[in-house]
């Protein structure tokens, strides 16, 4: 099975084919195209217990957020991608970069998050005054 990383350029070619943006759809078709994959490739689904989206939808998702993180694509408007100046400008575009960019942000990022909190650590319950905890009389 293709790895969404292996989908980058084929996803980058689909959508110059498509006149450089096009919807999730146009690009799943083109590069199902491209790729000329097979029948059962296609049949495949991601999580079929949990719904029916297709396998290679599904890592053509990976490969365009990927690629929009590394600001080769942008997602001009809902389900809509387009390719960026930076792509364009690009003489190529590797892969291996690209993951490894974005799992350097992805680290960075997980860095600078702060410590996640049980939630009743966030909101303790409030402890009595001293004497209400005393026995009365």
């Amino acid at each position: 099975m293709i790895t969404f990383d292996q989908l980058m350029l084929p996803l980058m070619k689909a959508l110059v084919n498509l006149g450089g943006s096009g919807s999730i759809d146009e690009i799943y078709e083109d590069v199902v195209e491209l790729e000329k994959f097979d029948e059962d490739t296609l049949a495949i689904l991601h999580n079929p217990d949990k719904n029916s989206q297709r396998e290679i939808g599904y890592r053509l998702s990976w490969a365009r957020n990927h690629l929009k993180k590394a600001g080769f694509l942008k997602n001009s408007s809902r389900g809509i991608w387009a390719i960026t100046d930076k792509a364009r400008q690009a003489r190529e575009i590797d892969s291996c970069e690209i993951v490894n960019y974005v799992r350097s942000l992805n680290r960075q990022a997980s860095l600078n998050e702060p410590t996640q909190l049980p939630f009743w650590e966030l909101n303790p319950r409030p402890k009595a005054p001293p004497n209400i905890e005393k026995p009365l009389g």
